[in-house]
């Protein structure tokens, strides 16, 4: 028949998805639904081979000279670009911003100008310089003060003049760096501060953040991150701004430790004024505009001509009204942390570290140091220790006996002067001159 010859010379067809199954397969009547012709099958004959013919067996994977197939991202057409890059890309170098330290306070400056346009790359040197930990130290200073009276007598002229001058008996710098819990190659702490400090936000004033308290109750409150505040900074027109992150290290109670060393100086019979200071050094992280009105600002030879001319009068409120601070973030470097338990985490006490430096600290006060205490110290300590008198060996025994009776005499007047105290604000010092005709002061 006419529509078996049909079915027979013409291809399978596919139908629409909607088309039953048995359409589909051509087991249906016929149907006015569009088809789609479906690829034609060649018929396949499979050969096999018996183990006496003559044909080739395929060679095994170890003969040699043959060919690997080619890998698909190799075998592509002419005039098509590979997909697999022949050599790896190069690595990530990050930005590296220029600034500058300052040799005394340690603080970081930077003028970079990426830095006060691209929010992220400031976002980065923040986080490079909180890799930097900061240096908290105490600084013991004594001092006195002395009234020098100065006659002056010639054969014309008689003068008299009074001067004091404060002398510097001690002055004493130990490092607390090492008690600081994070350990060196790790970051400090990063905060920001909340909505409800006062800070300053970018405005000449400190102020409050978002007023939260006109919010419902029910309104999340996403506090900005370090991120958005380094955007608002580099999005800020103005001429004069600064970007300022401090480095802070709380947990160390300085009020206590600052008493015990000064009963300890005090335990020597220094009479003299004790200060008794906690600075920290390398602690700030400044950005600042790259413009001319900036560079001259902080130029000290254009402030100095400020100062004598008077001009700050005029230049410091305009400078003030105009500059825009940001001082959001600070980096944190616990000395001390509480655990869930409760229980104080530290390093050293203070009363360890007091009992530790004791001796230290007391053998510079007496020797009149102008410098750091440092481990040296301690080791000079422990050596004195076992040397209960100074031996000379000079080859004469009179002379070693001399040599170290003197040295006994001038450390016992030394005791005994330290017995009676030290330190004392002296007013009666005269100085006399007499038989010069010129005019000058001392």
């Amino acid at each position: 028949m006419s529509s078996k010859a049909d079915k027979k010379g013409a291809p399978p067809t596919a139908t629409h998805p909607d088309i039953q199954t048995a359409d589909l397969l051509g087991l249906g009547g016929p149907s006015s639904s569009s088809t789609i012709p479906l690829i034609p099958q060649q018929d396949f004959t499979p050969t096999t081979s018996q183990a006496g013919d003559d044909d080739e067996l395929p060679p095994s994977y170890d003969a040699e000279g043959t060919t690997a197939l080619p890998h698909p991202s190799h075998s592509v057409p002419d005039g098509v670009t590979n997909a697999v890059p022949l050599e790896p890309p190069p690595d990530f170098t990050p930005y590296v911003a220029e600034h500058y330290e300052n040799p005394t306070s340690g603080s970081v400056t930077s003028y970079d100008i990426h830095l006060n346009e691209d929010g992220e790359a400031l976002y980065r040197f923040l986080l490079t310089q909180n890799m930097h930990a900061p240096r908290p130290q105490v600084r013991m200073r004594g001092t006195h003060v002395e009234k020098h009276h100065h006659h002056r007598s010639s054969t014309n002229d008689q003068r008299n003049s009074t001067e004091h001058k404060t002398i510097v008996d001690f002055d004493i710098t130990m490092d607390f760096q090492s008690l600081i819990l994070i350990e060196p190659g790790q970051q400090g702490i990063i905060q920001v501060v909340d909505e409800d400090t006062k800070a300053h936000r970018g405005g000449v004033f400190r102020t409050k953040g978002r007023n939260i308290g006109a919010l419902p109750d029910d309104t999340p409150i996403m506090p900005k991150d370090i991120r958005s505040w380094a955007d608002d900074y580099c999005n800020d027109p103005a001429i004069c701004k600064e970007f300022v992150m401090e480095k802070i290290c709380p947990g160390y109670d300085t009020k206590y430790l600052a008493t015990r060393l000064h009963q300890l100086i005090q335990s020597t019979n220094y009479a003299g004024d004790i200060q008794i200071t906690f600075p920290t050094t390398h602690n700030q992280v400044k950005i600042r505009p790259a413009n001319k009105l900036t560079e001259l600002r902080y130029n000290k030879a254009v402030r100095w001509f400020c100062y004598l001319t008077f001009l700050w009068i005029i230049t410091w409120p305009i400078l003030f009204f105009m500059t825009k601070n940001y001082n959001v973030v600070r980096s944190v470097w616990p000395m001390s942390a509480v655990d869930v338990n409760g229980r104080r985490r530290v390093k050293m006490t203070e009363d360890q570290w007091f009992e530790y430096w004791r001796l230290a600290i007391r053998r510079a006060v007496l020797g009149r140091r102008q410098g750091k205490v440092t481990e040296q110290d301690l080791i000079e300590l422990a050596q004195e220790a076992g040397m209960p008198r100074m031996q000379f060996r000079t080859g004469s025994h009179f002379v070693d006996n001399m040599l170290g009776g003197a040295v006994d005499f001038f450390g016992a007047v030394g005791d005994q002067r330290r017995a009676f105290g030290w330190g004392r604000n002296d007013t009666n010092q005269w100085n006399f001159r007499w038989g010069q005709s010129d005019d000058r002061w001392d």
